[in-house]
């Protein structure tokens, strides 16, 4: 599906095993640079690898047997390594940080692959965490009934728990409310500085505002809990 779809971008959801059970087969090569996955028709190759708190980035190369004169084709793997099947993360703020590096400078005429153990659970929620906050930017309102409803008359049981339902208006408010708030090592001065300034809707800077949305944030996932 990855050559036939000619996807670039992969969103893994689960760990290979969980609690004793096997809920993924590693389908990349064990070190980087190291052999190759070999398959009847395919050659996986792990170019570069980044590893953070809860989430890996993995650089890929694959090429098809009897495809030599299209050439290798580039696929990067971002997996998410602390979310519990049937449950969900204990906030958003890191899931979004693979999403937005999932979807920077993401080729749109090409789909991303996303995935977990069933493909359900997780995978729903956060192609339904991503559709509604393009539909809070865009509309300035989200259904998010609707929204796993039209996912749930293509696929079965996805958004698969309550508890990822409720996820599902946590992350949304959380990104909706504060934004993006990472910021690379060559950014951080600037991205500092404008924190100090005034805010556009108050007289307070943008720390005093965000200093004050954290706490209300936390109450908001600790009553959800």
């Amino acid at each position: 599906m990855i050559w036939e779809q000619k996807v670039e971008r992969i969103a893994m959801l689960t760990n290979l095993v969980e609690l004793g059970a096997k809920k993924c087969f590693r389908y990349w090569p064990e070190k980087v640079n190291g052999k190759p996955m070999l398959s009847d028709q395919f050659t996986v190759k792990l170019l570069k690898e980044d590893v953070w708190p809860d989430f890996t980035r993995r650089q890929m190369e694959v090429s098809k047997v009897g495809m030599e004169q299209v050439g290798a084709r580039p696929v990067t793997q971002y997996h998410y390594t602390t979310w519990p099947d049937h449950g969900v993360p204990s906030h958003a703020t890191v899931l979004w940080r693979l999403f937005n590096k999932l979807t920077q400078d993401a080729d749109r005429s090409r789909p991303i692959l996303i995935h977990c153990s069933a493909g359900v659970g997780r995978t729903g929620t956060l192609i339904a965490m991503g559709h509604l906050l393009y539909q809070a930017n865009r509309e300035n309102g989200i259904d998010v009934y609707a929204c796993v409803t039209a996912l749930r008359q293509s696929r079965m049981h996805m958004v698969q728990s309550v508890e990822q339902y409720k996820f599902i208006h946590l992350a949304v408010l959380e990104a909706y409310t504060v934004g993006s708030t990472s910021s690379s090592a060559a950014e951080f001065m600037s991205h500092y500085s404008a924190l100090n300034r005034q805010s556009s809707i108050s007289t307070k800077t943008l720390f005093s505002e965000q200093t004050e949305v954290c706490p209300l944030l936390l109450l908001i996932y600790l009553e959800a809990g």
